[in-house]
């Protein structure tokens, strides 16, 4: 992997996202926002406060209160007004203050009576505001908040970051061409080594080894193998098998996901153990990097959402493959059942718009979408491949193709 890597998000540029969102909460004729969002090691929900402000904090969401000691730790809140003054409220003082952008900070053991205390401050105690990050903030945070300003008056408000998340700026395509290259980094020197006599905990050390040496983080591999290969993913804690090695024929598809400097890669590719598929298994191979080819190609601005999912029913199809779940439960069967999207956004963790046949979401340029298919065969297995694409005014730009499709 060649190249210096881009510079983080100016500070110039996540002002400008501040006072954007208190455009938004104007038009919405709302006062202000809570931004809920954790840190440490929950790379799922730190993108809101990251976006707004450049917080992020190392402590992790331990998921356990014990008052007065520790409240709320690994949770942030972000109070923003609809004149665009914003106050951070972390669960330490001991954070990058040189990297926050924000006009106050406000620390404390206990978030949610600092939050309560934000609140006040910005003089919303008694204000109509949008709540974004309900989904990651806990009922014990909703209680506390709820109790002690019954005045207050909150609405869902996700979707006016989803939005502006799912825009990416020219220095955001750039971090993330940047993560998606050192995703491709990683999954290559994970199946360099997929091959008979090796096991999946081989595939983690290196590249784990990968991720740390480009100064990124990595959320998880998700690993299936071998006997295992039905599944997308193999549900235990590691989510690799440290034992078992490869025997020849073996479907190997891990699954690498993390970030750098906050921005996501997210990579899947299929390696058979010896490269000597059967014909029936090359088919299946052949099909799934032909159909996410086919969904990238279709990936341009003014397209729905929708009309690229529904293209992976309408190409299999013309391919010839059937969906073996038919009518049938595939439970007990050890394939997985097939999944209706076909992708997602990515940016700061996994963002909008969701490609899946429901979905109501146009395409515009510099949205950045990971797309991933499965396709399952009883007594075969399952065989996984995905692309992260860039759309733009004309073909998209794939940001995977530093590793290569085709491994057999």
């Amino acid at each position: 992997m060649k190249g210096t890597p881009p510079p983080p998000i100016s500070r110039d540029e996540i002002r400008a996202r501040q006072v954007a969102v208190a455009s938004d909460i104007t038009a919405l004729g709302l006062d202000g926002l809570l931004i809920w969002s954790s840190s440490g090691s929950s790379l799922d929900s730190f993108g809101n406060a990251f976006y707004l402000t450049n917080h992020y904090s190392p402590v992790p969401r331990v998921n356990v209160d014990i008052q007065p000691f520790m409240t709320g730790w690994g949770q942030t809140a972000i109070v923003l007004t609809a004149d665009a003054q914003t106050i951070v409220v972390s669960e330490n003082a001991d954070i990058r203050h040189d990297l926050i952008v924000t006009d106050r900070v406000m620390a404390s053991r206990d978030v949610y009576a600092e939050t309560v205390a934000a609140l006040r401050a910005a003089g919303l105690e008694r204000a109509r505001i949008g709540l974004v990050g309900a989904s990651c903030m806990p009922v014990a945070a909703w209680r506390r908040i709820s109790e002690a300003l019954p005045h207050l008056q909150f609405e869902d408000a996700d979707e006016v970051l989803f939005r502006r998340r799912m825009l990416k700026s020219p220095g955001e395509l750039d971090l993330m061409r940047h993560a998606s290259a050192i995703g491709c980094e990683i999954q290559n020197s994970m199946m360099s080594l997929a091959l008979p006599g090796a096991n999946d905990l081989d595939l983690a050390l290196a590249g784990m080894t990968t991720c740390m040496e480009h100064g990124a983080v990595l959320w998880d591999f998700a690993f299936a193998s071998g006997p295992a290969s039905g599944h997308g993913y193999w549900c235990r804690m590691p989510p690799w098998d440290r034992e078992r090695c490869y025997e020849h024929g073996d479907i190997i598809h891990p699954d690498a996901y993390g970030a750098f400097d906050g921005y996501f890669f997210d990579l899947q590719r299929t390696r058979i153990a010896g490269d000597d598929p059967s014909s029936g298994l090359r088919w299946l191979l052949d099909g799934v990097v032909g159909v996410v080819e086919a969904l990238c190609d279709a990936s341009r601005a003014g397209v729905s959402a929708a009309d690229v999912a529904k293209l992976k029913s309408t190409w299999l199809g013309d391919y010839g493959y059937t969906d073996p779940a038919g009518e049938h439960s595939l439970v007990g069967k050890e394939i997985m059942e097939p999944l209706d999207a076909v992708g997602h956004g990515m940016g700061l963790g996994f963002e909008l718009p969701w490609v899946d046949t429901a979905s109501p979401w146009i395409l515009e340029p510099s949205m950045t979408i990971a797309l991933e298919v499965y396709l399952s065969e009883p007594g075969v297995g399952t065989v996984a491949f995905e692309h992260v694409l860039v759309v733009t005014e004309g073909a998209p730009e794939i940001l995977t193709t530093g590793c290569p499709s085709v491994w057999w």
